[in-house]
């Protein structure tokens, strides 16, 4: 089944909503608009209506800002290739329904009046620079093929062995050691111990870069590093692979012979 960019946007709205760090990130924005008051707010809203009224507005840009650059990522990221240009086109197309959810709350909350095009345009622009800033967030955290010097991080010595390029692939705080990889549609799905990211590009082309790990493809939408297999399953005739985090992986019949070689299965 074919992966459209509307069942993309919907995953990483799912992922992010359940993400605790970005939860809590939106809990001290809230805090601290609520307490500073800007745009007015301080002398409009006693502090409990400040911290509501911020609330409903950092929740519904967040999401309405993130739904809208995802579904712009997803129908985009195959056709244009320069960073710069995709950020540009994200905050464009994600600023303008987040300046429209802006303007409603005002006028629900605040009872303001429906926007003049110039009090309009004001407003979209100062949505524009902060989806601009989330767009370059998502466009750096999406995927990395040119390395981090690129994306602005400098490599740092190291002493141990040269990590996967696939790993390069991921945001900083996902990369870790790498456990499996799942085709999830048009994407595969890259599990570390730090987290997991989805990756638009083939199976075939993730495993090509996850040397010098040791691993196996068990399936034809699975991979495994073999120091993450936990334990093996026989369920029903069926042979699974209990990984570190518990997930089950199954192996089918045609890569049962490789893994009793690569010494999973007896």
């Amino acid at each position: 089944m074919n992966s459209s960019p509307l069942q993309f946007a919907l995953r990483e709205m799912k992922l992010s909503f359940s993400n605790p760090r970005a939860l809590g990130v939106l809990l001290v924005v809230v805090v601290v608009l609520g307490l500073t008051g800007p745009f007015g707010t301080y002398a409009q809203l006693p502090l409990a209506a400040r911290l509501g009224y911020w609330a409903v507005i950092a929740l519904a840009t967040y999401g309405i800002g993130l739904f809208f650059a995802m579904l712009a990522l997803g129908f985009a990221r195959p056709i244009i290739t320069s960073r710069p240009l995709l950020v540009l086109v994200l905050a464009a197309i994600a600023s303008m329904p987040v300046t429209l959810a802006v303007a409603l709350i005002n006028i629900l909350i605040l009872g303001e009046d429906v926007p003049d095009p110039a009090a309009f345009g004001s407003l979209l622009l100062s949505c524009f620079v902060i989806t601009l800033g989330v767009s370059v967030l998502t466009v750096l955290s999406d995927t990395a093929p040119r390395g981090d010097r690129e994306a602005g991080f400098e490599p740092q010595a190291s002493t141990g062995p040269e990590p996967p390029a696939i790993l390069k692939r991921l945001a900083l705080p996902q990369r870790g050691a790498l456990r499996y990889m799942s085709m999830q549609d048009h994407y595969v799905e890259v599990v570390t111990d730090k987290g997991h990211a989805l990756i638009l590009m083939r199976l075939s082309d993730a495993i090509a870069e996850t040397a010098p790990v040791a691993g196996l493809q068990i399936h034809r939408s699975h991979w495994v590093a073999l120091d993450a297999v936990r334990t093996v399953v026989r369920l029903d005739g069926k042979i699974l692979l209990e990984m570190a985090d518990g997930v089950r992986l199954p192996v089918s019949r045609s890569y049962q012979t490789a893994a009793r070689e690569a010494g999973l299965l007896v």
